[in-house]
């Protein structure tokens, strides 16, 4: 089991064969109940509306998979399994092919080249390298080796 923890984010991941799904479903579930012991204890919440299990195989894998969903609960509530979800502004997909993350990317992108066209008339060369180097470059270049 993995913890992954970066300022209020927490992300547990775990590996196995695929036979093995069972296991890591209840090694999963048996972690999410000490952290949310831990949270109550400490007098924290752990929202559940934003707590999401996310399966990764590959096409040749899933076949094989009988039953795909995990089947994890925390507080009485039962834990939404997603097809992809943003971890640290990078989105991943069951399948790890990034084709989302790509699209969101291109999206936020062409967003700002089109104000960038829109104001450029009344803007001098030096203004557009900055808005570009500004509000476009980071987001292009943010998780880039991935």
């Amino acid at each position: 089991m993995i913890f992954l923890i970066y300022a209020n984010d927490t992300t547990l991941s775990a590996s196995a064969a695929v036979s093995n799904l069972p296991a890591v479903q209840q090694r999963l579930q048996e972690d999410l109940n000490e952290i949310a012991n831990w949270t109550s204890e400490n007098r924290m919440v752990l929202n559940t509306h934003k707590t999401k299990t996310l399966l990764v195989t590959d096409k040749r894998l899933e076949k094989k998979i009988p039953d795909k969903a995990l089947k994890i609960a925390c507080n009485g509530s039962e834990i939404e399994q997603v097809t992809s979800q943003k971890l640290l502004g990078v989105k991943l997909d069951s399948q790890l092919n990034f084709t989302e993350h790509i699209d969101d990317v291109c999206k936020k992108v062409s967003q700002r080249i089109a104000v960038l066209k829109q104001i450029k008339r009344n803007l001098p060369l030096a203004e557009h390298k900055l808005y570009f180097n500004a509000l476009s470059k980071p987001i292009m270049l943010y998780g880039s080796c991935v």
